[in-house]
């Protein structure tokens, strides 16, 4: 898709028709034309040669008119500088990609002048074209005031500016398609070609080749109708609603919905799935809408890829400034993302705020006791609107045009030449056709574009996906699959994509820190049991509980549970065998009721809440209790506990996920002590203040284990020339642990750090080394990462871009640690800005932003339920003994089938994540193997494609230039039967599948490239040579008149030799550019297309040989002279098949 967010617009307006381009000076031509044929009694020469050239011109200028939209605005429209007098406007994207002419529309409801491009909408603002989107950004206080449309006035004119809450996908009929197939530039050129034939007298082979062109262009035209049909059963069918309309709650169709308006969302009353788990049976959110209050649990792995259920608080929960109001804007994506629910996400549960102490005027509770949200944005403009346009616009290209034109350009040198000499030598025999001549030149140039190009380009990317697909790999942006082809380091989050999103509680290091010592979490004192069991954002739906894994694993650890809203209570004892029961939960006995929220925020890398006892008769106050990663809640520590450091780094150095957890209880800096148990005081009270002054409680020690096959998969990255990297927001001990496990990293080298220094620059630090450092020199990097793993620090990141030396840091470093979502996309940035193809793959949460600008990024969509099929598979596996990836493979693939049906999880194939081009329903990185075999298949296949064209072309170009004088020329039957082989095993080429095991040989980039060049040369040098050699080899055996090359087709020695040699020509191009291993399954394995090849072999050198009389007549070819001439010409194939073959063997 392209890039919109700003446009370059050119303002024009339509010609009167007979001002039209291809109207006015035509009729003129037209009549002075017909005038100076008819008037006069003899028809001048001239004339009549001037109308078919005047009738060619004027059907290539309406032709150009659909083909280029800079000559349609040439032809048909006329330049203007403002937008008063404008009908149309030419709207340029960033990349210049994807350029349409489109109406302009005027509405005073949207400003005046508009237009829509790629279903967004743009109006004028302050002399440059900006998209019509709803103000997001507003401040946050006035979203929370919202009192929806108060006037039907304001109804009306928010429905004409912002248009229907709806997808708009096209719905053409096949007519419509195929008449915007038809009249593409290269078909045309196609039937153009045809036409020639036709008139060259092989009208069997041109209506043949037509046939098959219709065919294909139809079969892509049903292809894209099911795709437009897919797309459109991706739309969600409109929902009821309530909304705050003209002072009441109105019910509405969601379709209906505005930016600005005010409504209710319930979650359906849905019983418990019988299936297990909670997945996306919720209602769909219709709109991109903020909480105004309460909370809600919601699915976003059509956006994220995280399916896991997220929980929303309402926006009145926002953090707070000093004075206790909502200050600042609203930041959608950043800080308030916790408040917003996005359009085509499934709310899975609601539950509505209590009623405020002061509430909203005019703003009374909704009828169907839903949550309040106001709307942001709606459409196209929504995430769910995003991954629409995403997939609407997607190109299919898979080479760049500049590549294919160096391409056509470099054949049409070759062609051009052979064409200036026919013409040189044709126009020197004063008996030859020149009508004729003049055609051949035509067919000699136009046979340097070759007419199969689309349609072999077209499968490639057609078959890619569809092999992709069965691998549980959906890609929404098709040309990037070449990328991944030819990729150089590959970038991994560490948490739900090397390793399991299930932890486990290790336990937890209490006071005194003694190094690795670890108490039960059931075991912990009653203050730290508090925050284990109340500091999370867990809520129980249906009577299970959601929410993070991390935190359901420390309220199962601490032996409590979610009872309802907002409350947490001690899990009843299990029995045991024995029939006693284990001890009770540590902490206090009786309910605690979460106040207030301060939720988890990347950039604070902390959280916080309020509790206190749920009974009303319990006085016992108010606690905060916080946990985060150490480094962030060490400044808000009271007193810092001694050995608090080296405590928390020799646990995440054993790999453990470290948290500090701290708490203190509510004082009068705070509140007065009567107003402290109210939730509304505590949404006055600013973060800063709450998080003041806490007393340390413990270290949360959790693990996570790998995923299985992990190690796997980076040992053969590794293998086949690719550098693995770890970027995480997790503990750079802990990354280093992970790293090292899955062979990123070298367990056997020391590990040096990037950190910053007070002074605002980076050092060199030991891994856990204590306070020796190293000065950091850029130029010195390379050589330092020969000795030692070089990890980097979050902040470092941005010291190293800010000091202009990120990219040498970014190309040897093998883990960011504590990486922010927007340093993660630095570092992709620096090594895209190194010349790498880099890809990224994550769980999408917090690595939207990397993903979107790696070359090839891949979101899993992690699932507890496949991960635990996924564990089993591999544990049976390492019993078998079935080592290697393949055997991997299969274990993955059998967990995944088995899993798939009964994990309601998964999102439909169709709901691709916006997150990131590539989106894998595999919960582990194995996907990675099957996008990068993908990859270099279809990049060595775009190789193989123009190779095997580049020497189809030049042959043909030899054929029809120097041996057309010659007399050569072949007959109608064998041009037909040679076209529809070449279509076969275009066909079959295009069907190779990738190998399961990457090589550690990468494969050229591009045509140019040294190799393939080189391979094309030789080859043809060798066709070349061989034809030459049958030419004097019949030159004995040919009458002395030499047959006329305008004349009619006969068979003759010359003639069945030519062809009989170009057509095993064909099939030795097909066998030896075939590339097959190391990047694709060899052609003995391709069993459809070598036995083609053996067969089509056998009946030539068999026709050759005189053993096959029936061949002879089906082809039209001529008795050879004598044996001696069979046997040469037998030599001579089978020499241009082991030559070729030695030299495919040798480049």
């Amino acid at each position: 898709m392209a890039d919109v967010s700003s446009l370059d617009v050119r303002l024009y307006v339509k010609r009167r028709p007979l001002l039209r381009l291809d109207v006015g000076p035509f009729a003129v031509a037209y009549g002075a034309l017909h005038g100076a044929a008819w008037a006069a009694p003899s028809p001048p020469v001239a004339a009549l040669v001037a109308i078919p050239v005047v009738l060619t011109l004027h059907l290539f200028v309406f032709l150009s008119t659909r083909w280029s939209v800079a000559c349609r605005c040439l032809v048909a429209y006329r330049r203007v500088d403002g937008a008063g007098a404008a009908t149309h406007a030419l709207a340029t994207p960033a990349d210049a990609k994807f350029r349409e002419l489109v109406a302009l529309a005027r509405d005073a409801a949207r400003g005046g002048a508009h237009f829509s491009f790629q279903r967004r909408v743009f109006v004028a603002d302050g002399g440059a074209w900006a998209p019509l989107a709803p103000i997001t950004d507003g401040p946050l206080a006035g979203y929370c005031g919202a009192r929806g449309l108060e006037t039907e006035a304001a109804a009306e004119a928010a429905r004409r500016r912002w248009g229907p809450n709806a997808f708009d996908i096209p719905d053409p009929t096949f007519g419509e398609l195929f008449e915007e197939h038809y009249l593409a530039p290269f078909f045309v050129f196609q039937v153009f070609c045809c036409a020639l034939w036709s008139l060259d007298e092989y009208w069997l082979y041109s209506c043949v080749t037509l046939c098959m062109l219709l065919l294909f262009e139809a079969t892509l035209c049903f292809q894209r109708l099911r795709s437009l049909e897919h797309l459109r059963a991706m739309r969600r069918p409109p929902r009821l609603v309530y909304a705050l309309r003209l002072g009441a709650w109105r019910p509405c169709l969601s379709d209906d919905l505005v930016p600005g308006d005010v409504c209710s969302l319930a979650a359906p009353s849905r019983s418990r799935q019988a299936r297990g788990g909670v997945g996306t049976g919720g209602a769909t959110i219709p709109c991109d809408c903020l909480l105004l209050d309460g909370a809600a649990v919601v699915n976003e792995a059509m956006l994220t890829g995280e399916s896991v259920p997220q929980r929303k608080e309402g926006a009145a929960l926002a953090d707070r400034d000093a004075t206790g109001a909502l200050a600042g804007a609203l930041l959608v994506d950043t800080a308030h993302r916790r408040h917003v629910l996005f359009g085509g996400t499934d709310l899975i549960d609601a539950t509505p705020g209590a009623p405020a102490p002061q509430p909203v005027p005019a703003r009374a509770a909704p009828p169907d006791r839903g949550i309040v949200v106001v709307v942001l944005r709606t459409g196209f403009e929504t995430a769910q609107g995003q991954l629409m346009r995403t997939i609407l616009f997607a190109t299919e290209r898979v080479l760049g045009s500049s590549e294919t034109g160096r391409f056509i350009g470099t054949l049409l040198v070759f062609a051009v030449c052979a064409s200036a000499y026919v013409l040189r030598e044709g126009l020197r025999d004063p008996d030859r056709n020149r009508f004729k001549l003049c055609l051949h030149c035509v067919l000699i140039v136009t046979s340097v574009v070759p007419p199969e190009l689309p349609m072999e380009l077209s499968l490639a990317v057609t078959n890619s996906l569809a092999a992709l697909a069965k691998s549980a790999v959906y890609c929404t942006e098709p040309f990037r699959i070449a990328f991944a082809g030819a990729l150089d380091v590959c970038c991994f989050d560490k948490t739900g994509t090397l390793t399991s999103d299930e932890l486990a509680v290790r336990g937890v290091a209490l006071e005194p820190l003694d190094a690795l010592a670890l108490a039960k979490a059931r075991d912990v004192d009653a203050d730290c049991a508090v925050v284990l069991a109340a500091c999370h954002a867990l809520a129980a739906v249906d009577g299970r509980l959601v929410g993070d894994s991390l935190e359901r694993a420390q309220l199962a650890a601490v032996g409590w549970a979610v009872a309802s809203s907002d409350v947490v209570a001690p899990a009843a004892p299990r029995e045991k065998k024995s029939g006693d029961r284990g001890p009770p939960p540590p902490g206090p006995k009786t309910p605690l009721r979460v106040l207030h929220r301060y939720g988890f925020a990347s950039e604070l890398r902390r959280m916080s809440c309020v509790v206190a006892p749920a009974s009303p008769r319990n006085d016992d106050g108010a606690t905060v209790v916080c946990k985060g990663a150490p480094e962030a809640l060490r400044p808000l520590l009271a007193v810092v506990p001694a050995g608090f450091d080296a405590a928390y780094e020799a646990h995440a150095a054993a790999g453990h996920r470290v948290l500090a957890l701290a708490s203190r209880p509510a004082d009068d800096g705070d509140a007065a002590k009567h107003a402290r148990m109210s939730p509304a005081t505590w949404r006055r009270v600013p973060r800063a203040t709450a998080e003041r002054g806490l007393a340390f409680r413990g270290f949360l020690c959790l693990q996570s284990p790998l995923k299985p096959g992990t190690a796997q998969v980076i040992d053969h990255l590794k293998a086949s020339s690719h550098a693995c990297v770890v970027i995480t927001g997790d503990n750079v001990l802990t990354a280093a642990h992970v790293a090292r496990a899955v062979h990123i990293a070298d367990a056997a080298k020391e590990a040096l750090v990037l950190e910053t220094t007070d002074a605002g620059g980076v050092v060199w630090r030991r891994l856990g080394g204590g306070g020796d450092t190293r000065a950091f020199d850029a130029a010195a990097v390379p050589a330092l990462a020969a000795d030692y793993d070089l990890f980097c620090r979050g902040d470092a990141v941005d010291a190293a871009e800010a000091a202009g030396c990120l990219g040498p840091v970014a190309l040897h470093c093998a883990v960011f640690a504590r990486a922010s979502p927007k340093q993660k996309e630095r570092v992709i940035d620096a090594l895209n800005a190194a010349g790498k193809t880099t890809l990224m793959c994550g769980d999408g949460t917090n690595d939207v932003g990397a993903l979107k600008r790696a070359h090839v990024g891949v979101s899993i969509m992690n699932s507890p339920v496949l991960e635990k099929s996924l564990a089993k598979q591999e544990t049976k596996r390492l019993k078998r003994g079935d080592a290697g990836v393949a055997g991997m493979r299969r274990a993955l693939a059998d967990a995944e089938l088995d899993a798939m049906d009964d994990d309601p999880t998964l999102v439909n194939l169709g709901d691709a994540s916006i997150a990131s081009p590539f989106t894998s329903k595999r919960a582990t990185i194995e996907c990675v193997l099957a996008i990068v075999c993908q990859g270099r298949c279809t990049l060595v296949s775009m190789i193989q494609i123009f190779k095997i064209l580049a020497l189809m072309c030049l042959v043909s170009a030899y054929m029809l230039s120097s041996l057309y004088l010659h007399g050569v020329k072949q007959g109608d039957s064998q041009m037909t039967c040679v076209g529809l082989l070449t279509a076969g095993l275009f066909f079959l080429c295009s069907r190779a599948k990738p190998l399961e095991t990457l090589s550690a040989a990468r494969p050229p980039l591009r045509v140019f490239s040294p190799r393939p060049a080189a391979s094309i040369a030789a080859q043809f040098a060798v066709h070349l040579f061989a034809l030459v050699k049958a030419v004097e080899l019949c030159a004995p055996h040919e009458p002395r008149e030499r047959h006329a090359p305008d004349g009619a087709f006969s068979p003759s020695t010359i003639n069945s030799a030519v062809f009989l040699l170009t057509a095993v020509v064909q099939l030795n191009t097909f066998a030896a550019n075939y590339t097959g291993e190391p990047f694709m399954e060899s052609l003995r394995d391709h069993v459809a297309l070598s036995r083609l090849l053996a067969a089509v072999y056998v009946l030539l050198f068999a026709a050759a040989a005189g053993a096959a009389p029936f061949l002879g007549s089906w082809l039209q070819l001529a008795d050879w002279p004598d044996a001696r001439f069979r046997d040469d010409f037998l030599k001579l194939l089978a020499a241009d098949t082991l030559a070729v073959g030695a030299l495919a063997f040798a480049l």
